[in-house]
C-alpha cells in the first residue's frame, strides 16, 4: 500500500505555532511561527474561522509531485522573520463571459501596484531547423489554474542533453537558441499560458539564449521553490564547502550572484513584486481570479497576535512578531496569516533540549507535534539557519 499522503488542514478554533532553532546556536535561538485562517468577505474583513492550514514541516507540492516535476503549494513554516512580507495567491483565471483566448488578470495590495498576468490559451510553438519561429492560434479556454506548469519554462529536450530552465524547470516553452555548428531538425513545444503583462512572447523572442542562467522569470502568483534561480542563489554554501569556496574564491561573499553565505532574501518565497511591506487592514483586489466574482476586493483582518514564550525554566517572554505571509486560496474563500519572531537566549547550553510552552493572547497553543503536516520531536526539532 502506498504511504497516506500528509495532511493539510485541521479543525481549531484559534492560532498555530511552530518553532525551529538557530542551526548556529541551537536552542540558544528558536525561530518561531505562528499561523491562524480566515474566511474571505466581499468588501469587507476577513475574519477568523476554525479552519486551519497545518504547520509545514517541509514543502508541499501540488499533487505531491516530486522535486522539479511540480510546484510548491505549501512551503514549511520553519525558519526566521523574513524582511517583507511574502504575499502568495492560489487561483485560477476565469474569464468574463465563461470562455475566452485571452485574459488578464491581477493582483493589488494596499496603496502597492498591481500585479498583471496575461492568461492565454493553449498555443504551440513550432521552430524550423533555419530557426524561423511560428506560433499557431490560441484555442479559448474557461478555467486555468495560475501555476507554474503553465508559465514558462520546463525542460528543452531537443539537446543533446536535455536542459532545465534554471528560474521554473516545471514550466512549458523552454527552447534554448543552437549552439553554432550543431544540426537540429523540426522542433515544437506548448507555449506558456500565463506570461508577464506588457511581454508577451513573440515569435521573434521565442528561442531562449543559450545561456541558461539568462532565461526569463515565470509568471505567476505562487511560491517559487528554493530550488530555482534566483532564490537558489541566496541559499549560501554548505558548511562543509566553506574551505572549498576559500580556495576557489578567497575574500568573496559572493560569485556570478551565487552567495557564500545564506541571504535574507533566500526566505523570501513569492514572486519579486509581491514581497512588500505590509501591516494588516491593507485592502487586497484580485481581478479575474475568483469563480463568482470578477473583481473581489477583502480586507485583511484586524489580527496582532501577542505572542508569549516560556522556554524550559526560563522566565516567559513577549516575542515580537512581523507578518511574513499572506496566503490566499480563492478557490477555498480562505487566507491564512503566518507571522514570525525570534526568542534569543543568553548563556545557555546550545544543546540542552527543553520544553517550550507557547500563549498567544494569553491562550496556550497546541503542541507543535500535534499541528504539523508530519512528525515532529519537540525536543529535537529541525534547525534552520537565521
Amino acid at each position: 500500500m502506498s504511504e497516506a499522503a500528509p495532511r493539510t488542514h485541521l479543525r481549531h478554533d484559534g492560532y498555530l505555532g511552530i518553532f525551529a532553532l538557530d542551526e548556529a546556536r541551537g536552542w540558544g535561538a528558536l525561530h518561531v511561527t505562528v499561523k491562524r485562517g480566515f474566511r474571505l468577505v466581499p468588501n469587507g474583513l476577513m475574519v477568523p474561522r476554525a479552519w486551519q492550514t497545518v504547520c509545514f514541516v517541509e514543502d508541499r507540492r501540488f499533487e505531491e509531485a516530486p522535486p522539479f516535476v511540480g510546484s510548491v503549494r505549501y512551503e514549511s513554516d520553519l525558519g526566521p522573520p523574513k524582511p517583507l512580507c511574502d504575499v502568495v495567491v492560489e487561483a485560477a483565471c476565469h474569464p468574463p463571459g465563461g470562455q475566452a483566448v485571452r485574459c488578464d488578470v491581477a493582483v493589488t495590495v494596499g496603496e502597492h501596484d498591481p500585479v498583471r498576468l496575461t492568461v492565454v490559451g493553449d498555443r504551440t510553438a513550432i521552430v524550423a531547423p533555419d530557426g524561423r519561429v511560428r506560433f499557431t492560434p490560441a484555442t479559448p479556454f474557461s478555467v486555468r489554474p495560475i501555476r507554474y506548469e503553465w508559465a514558462y519554462g520546463g525542460v528543452d529536450g531537443h539537446t543533446p542533453m536535455p536542459i532545465l530552465c534554471p528560474p521554473n524547470p516545471v514550466g512549458t516553452g523552454y527552447v534554448m537558441t543552437p549552439m553554432p555548428g550543431v544540426p537540429v531538425g523540426w522542433r515544437q513545444v506548448a507555449l506558456p499560458s500565463i506570461e508577464h503583462h506588457g511581454g508577451l512572447m513573440t515569435p521573434d523572442d521565442f528561442l531562449a539564449p543559450s545561456d541558461p542562467e539568462q532565461a526569463r522569470p515565470p509568471a505567476g502568483f505562487g511560491w517559487i521553490d528554493r530550488q530555482w534561480n534566483p532564490r537558489l542563489k541566496q541559499a549560501g554554501m554548505p558548511p562543509e564547502m566553506g574551505g572549498f569556496w576559500s580556495l576557489m574564491f578567497p575574500g568573496a561573499t559572493s560569485t556570478a550572484g551565487y552567495s557564500k553565505d545564506r541571504g535574507p532574501e533566500y526566505w523570501q518565497g513569492a514572486p519579486r513584486r509581491l514581497q512588500l511591506e505590509v501591516e494588516g487592514f491593507e485592502r487586497m483586489v484580485f481581478e479575474h481570479l475568483h469563480p463568482d466574482h470578477p473583481e473581489l476586493m477583502v480586507q485583511l483582518p484586524i489580527a496582532s497576535p501577542r505572542l508569549r514564550v516560556r522556554v524550559g525554566e526560563d522566565d516567559p517572554v513577549d516575542v515580537k512578531l512581523g507578518l511574513s505571509t499572506v496566503h490566499v486560496q480563492l478557490e477555498r474563500d480562505h487566507a491564512t496569516l503566518c507571522w514570525r519572531g525570534t526568542i534569543e537566549r543568553d548563556e545557555v547550553d546550545e544543546e540542552a533540549a527543553v520544553p517550550v510552552r507557547m500563549k498567544v493572547d494569553g491562550r496556550a497553543l497546541p503542541p507543535p507535534e500535534t499541528v504539523t503536516d508530519t512528525a515532529y520531536d519537540p525536543l529535537e526539532p529541525p534547525r534552520v539557519q537565521g
